[in-house]
């Protein structure tokens, strides 16, 4: 039986292992980081199964205009470490993440729609994420087995260099983003480039993306 839980500051250090067993070094947060997402009061949601955490979902209350991406954070910092939004009308959707152990099942599907229904905000008309694209370069870490798709590299760094523009069937040349495009049915939006230099796998790239909920 999996539950979902919001964690605390207390769930620390049990929080930290599943990051770093979970993501590649250069994508996982440092436990300072989870110290000061707790403290800025974020929502940090766990899927438990006999005690051990499987899933882990974050957010935070932002402020989006899908029309106006230039008042968008340039960076995983200002996205994810900052204080929420005031006025907001978005969460701003992190680290949505299953522990290898448990991947190919619905866990995010399970964490994601029971938070979203236990926690849903009254002036949310968003959903939005910033999805890791790691294709681009490919990952070879104890956490990550994902080959390299040159022909997603390509179409990227068209777009990023020259601005040639990008459909559907090219995001989802990656496998994380047709995950997220499965999941949430939801829009790609833009491509910002340093948005986490040290998510190698991903080129240091990431693909915004939102669902609109009203």
């Amino acid at each position: 039986m999996i539950k979902v839980t919001l964690l605390t500051i207390d769930d620390l250090e049990t929080l930290y292992t599943f990051e770093c067993e979970t993501w590649p070094a250069g994508a996982r947060a440092s436990k300072e980081s989870l110290t000061q997402r707790f403290k800025l009061h974020h929502w940090i949601f766990a899927a438990w199964e006999n005690e051990i955490i499987i899933g882990i979902l974050c957010w935070r209350h932002g402020w989006f205009d899908p029309n106006n991406m230039d008042t968008f954070p340039i960076n995983f910092n200002d996205f994810a470490n900052v204080a929420n939004d005031n006025p907001f009308n978005s969460a701003f959707a992190y680290n949505l993440s299953v522990h290898p152990n448990y991947r190919g099942l619905p866990i995010a599907k399970h964490l994601l729609n029971t938070a979203m229904i236990e926690y849903h905000n009254p002036n949310w008309q968003y959903l939005v994420g910033d999805g890791r694209c790691p294709s681009y370069n490919g990952s070879n870490s104890d956490s990550e087995k994902i080959e390299q798709r040159l022909n997603f590299k390509q179409v990227i760094d068209g777009h990023l260099q020259r601005g040639i523009p990008l459909n559907l069937e090219d995001y989802l040349i990656d496998p994380v983003l047709c995950f997220y495009h499965r999941l949430l049915n939801c829009h790609f939006t833009r491509v910002i480039e340093g948005f986490l230099p040290t998510d190698i796998a991903s080129g240091g790239n990431r693909v915004i993306f939102y669902k609109k909920l009203m």
